[in-house]
C-alpha cells in the first residue's frame, strides 16, 4: 500500500512521523468545530377572514389590507432579530369579521472558542403584546434549548385569551442582561413563534400586536471573554441597540457639527 508522500518521508524520522499525525489529527478535528450552522428559518403570514391571505419564507415585511381591517407581520433581523404582528378589525357592515397574523423564526447560536469550556453569555429580550377587548387572541414564546438537550434553557411565553394560554394570561416578560451558562461548540436553537387576531363584530373595532425580540452577548466580565466569540445562523445579525441617552448625544453631537458649518457657508457666499 502507498503511503501519503508525507508520512513516506516522516517514517524515516519517528518525531517526524509523530509531528504529522497530530497535524492530522488536528485538521480532521477542525472541521467539526468550524462546521457553519444551518440557516434560519422565518415563517409568516397574514389573513382577514373570508377576504384572502398571503404567506413569506424570507425576511421582511409582510401585510394586507381592505375596508374589513389590515394585518401586518415582520420577521427581520435587523439590528437583531425579531417577529412583529399588528392586526386591526373593522366592521362597517355590522357583520364579524377579524384579522390574523403569524409569524416564526428559528435560528442557531453557537459559542466559538476553546471547545469543552463554560461561557457565561447575557441574554437581553422582551417580549409584549397589546389588545383592544378580550376579543383579541394573542400568544407568543421564546425558547432556546441546547442541542441534544430536552429541557429549555430559557422559555418565556405571553399569552392573552388564545387556545395555547392554558389557564394564565400574560402581557409582556423582560430578560434584562440576565447571564447563562454556554457550553462553548455546542449549538442552541432559538425558536420564536407568535400569533395574534383582532375580532369585531356589531358595530365594533378591535386591534392586537405582538412583539418578540431576543439579544446575546458574552458577559464582558467574564475573565476569558476575548478567547470567546458568539457565531450564529447565516443571515442573522446582531447589533447592540443605542441607548436612549447615546441616541440623544449622537443628536446633539450632529446638531453641534450642523450649527459650525452654517458660519463658513455664510463666509463663503
Amino acid at each position: 500500500m502507498k503511503l501519503h508522500p508525507a508520512l513516506e518521508s516522516a517514517g524515516r524520522r519517528p518525531w517526524a512521523a509523530l509531528g504529522v499525525l497530530l497535524l492530522m489529527s488536528s485538521l480532521a478535528m477542525a472541521p467539526a468545530q468550524a462546521q457553519p450552522l444551518p440557516p434560519a428559518g422565518p415563517y409568516y403570514g397574514v389573513g382577514i377572514d373570508g377576504f384572502g391571505s398571503k404567506e413569506a419564507t424570507s425576511f421582511g415585511p409582510l401585510d394586507m389590507s381592505n375596508e374589513f381591517g389590515s394585518a401586518s407581520a415582520i420577521v427581520g433581523t435587523n439590528p437583531q432579530p425579531f417577529v412583529s404582528l399588528n392586526v386591526t378589525s373593522s366592521d362597517p357592515t355590522y357583520g364579524a369579521h377579524d384579522t390574523s397574523a403569524f409569524g416564526t423564526l428559528g435560528y442557531y447560536v453557537r459559542v466559538a472558542g476553546p471547545v469543552g469550556g463554560e461561557v457565561p453569555v447575557w441574554i437581553t429580550a422582551s417580549g409584549f403584546l397589546t389588545y383592544s377587548s378580550s376579543n383579541a387572541n394573542l400568544n407568543g414564546s421564546l425558547k432556546i434549548v441546547r442541542q441534544n438537550f430536552n429541557t429549555p434553557l430559557v422559555e418565556e411565553n405571553i399569552c392573552h385569551h388564545s387556545l395555547f394560554c392554558g389557564t394564565t394570561d400574560n402581557d409582556s416578560f423582560v430578560l434584562k442582561q440576565k447571564p447563562f451558562t454556554f457550553v462553548a461548540g455546542v449549538p442552541y436553537y432559538v425558536s420564536m413563534v407568535a400569533q395574534a387576531t383582532a375580532m369585531s363584530n356589531s358595530g365594533g373595532n378591535g386591534y392586537a400586536t405582538v412583539f418578540l425580540d431576543p439579544y446575546f452577548e458574552i458577559d464582558p466580565t467574564f475573565e476569558k471573554a476575548a478567547d470567546y466569540t458568539l457565531q450564529f445562523s447565516p443571515g442573522i445579525v446582531q447589533q447592540p441597540v443605542p441607548e436612549p441617552g447615546t441616541v440623544a448625544l449622537w443628536l446633539a453631537g450632529l446638531g453641534l457639527l450642523a450649527g459650525a458649518r452654517r458660519p463658513h457657508r455664510k463666509r463663503a457666499s
